[in-house]
């Protein structure tokens, strides 16, 4: 079996710009108008560099697919990274149900693998909380 030659990592970048950039678009129309929107095509097309120069074309995944991932991945790990993310309505639940993980995690430490019934339980409560904090920035 012969080896998939890799594409030309300019070659791609060139080539799939627009797409990162309207991937930036439709990331930007879920998010406040006073975010940047040069921070976000910028975080885009980092995103883009950084699935072309790591994607791999014999593990049989489509390019466009790859890069879609990792353009998001970027653009919100930049958000994140920029403080963005906590002025949004659903930061302060992430950051609390990341803490509640947290601390499941580390009172259940020392008793063995977690069953797959209490990793349904956290998930369970987790979800039931989200939902309930959506409720209630509806009612404000």
């Amino acid at each position: 079996m012969s080896a998939i030659p890799k594409p030309d990592t300019n070659r791609l970048i060139e080539s799939y710009r627009s797409y990162a950039h309207a991937i930036a678009a439709d990331v930007l129309r879920k998010l406040p108008n006073w975010v940047n929107k040069d921070d976000v095509v910028s975080a885009a097309e980092m995103g883009l560099v950084e699935a072309a120069q790591s994607h791999d074309p014999s593990r049989g995944v489509l390019f466009k697919t790859f890069a879609y991932y990792r353009i998001r991945g970027s653009i919100y790990d930049d958000l994140r990274k920029n403080g963005w993310l906590k002025h949004l309505p659903g930061a302060r639940f992430e950051a609390a149900s990341n803490e509640y993980l947290k601390d499941q995690a580390s009172a259940e430490q020392g008793t063995g693998p977690v069953e797959r019934g209490e990793i349904e339980r956290l998930t369970t409560s987790v979800v039931t909380c989200y939902l309930l904090s959506l409720t209630s920035l509806t009612s404000e």
